[in-house]
């Protein structure tokens, strides 16, 4: 795909077939793509908004492809995630020591590389099964926890609490016996009060540049991630999906995202 357009106004450039896919600037839909690749560049400020924004278009375009790896390494896979340094590519981490090559997944607006990382200790299933089993224990062993954040892939599991940083330090004894009950490090994150914005972990395609995921849960006993979302980043997987194709059809005016 050609990016001639990224470095016009959408008045001047666009043509009037593209005008059937492309939202107006001040649209709802259009803001939010604004909100997206300057979410973005903020994120990864290396990244030029031209960049930004084919990144954001080849997202929408890999969902296929990253759920046909998580079906294809289902009996090892650790954590699949979208990386975004050096460069945008996929990252499939898997148990055990069998090597995989890596790959490249070619789509509308470009190319992705997807690397193999081998050598892990649980796969994602067994990682949560342990978390569930000690789900009790941990509730009432740190108190005032409002979610946990599991990190297969780091052996890692964040657990968010009430309480501030002089309440999280007085609980690392506790931590650590709970890490060697569970097997994998644990970090508290504290000030994290309880919210009614409450999205699980597990399920799901990646949404946009932040990991986490369209669908709400992949199952009832899943752990959840407490978190407040933006109204872009709350958008369904359809509305994702729209906003690719206004990214992949040039219909953002990049000035428009490097003034706000």
């Amino acid at each position: 795909m050609k990016w001639t357009l990224l470095g016009c106004s959408i008045a001047l450039c666009l043509t009037a077939n593209l005008w059937a896919q492309v939202p107006d600037p001040d649209s709802e839909l259009g803001e939010e793509m604004q909100t997206l690749v300057k979410s973005y560049i903020t994120r990864n400020p290396e990244v030029s908004v031209d960049d930004a924004i084919t990144r954001l278009a080849i997202q929408t375009e890999i969902m296929q492809s990253m759920e046909d790896l998580r079906q294809e390494f289902s009996d090892r896979l650790t954590e699949i995630s979208l990386q975004h340094t050096p460069d945008q590519h996929i990252l499939v981490e898997l148990k055990g020591a069998g090597a995989v090559a890596d790959r490249v997944v070619r789509t509308e607006s470009g190319t992705t590389r997807v690397v193999f990382e081998t050598g892990h200790k649980y796969t994602k299933q067994e990682f949560y099964a342990i978390l569930d089993k000690h789900m009790d224990i941990l509730y009432s062993a740190i108190p005032g926890a409002t979610g946990f954040l599991g990190r297969p892939g780091e052996d890692r599991l964040v657990i968010y609490i009430e309480g501030n940083e002089q309440e999280a330090e007085e609980l690392q004894t506790t931590v650590k016996k709970l890490e060697r009950v569970l097997g994998f490090a644990i970090t508290l994150r504290p000030n994290m009060p309880k919210s009614r914005n409450v999205e699980y972990i597990q399920g799901g395609a990646v949404l946009q540049n932040n990991n986490s995921f369209c669908t709400p849960r992949f199952g009832p006993s899943m752990p959840f991630q407490p978190r407040t979302t933006t109204r872009a980043q709350s958008c369904t997987c359809g509305r994702a999906q729209s906003l690719g194709r206004s990214f992949a059809s040039g219909g953002l005016d990049p000035a428009g995202v490097a003034a706000r």
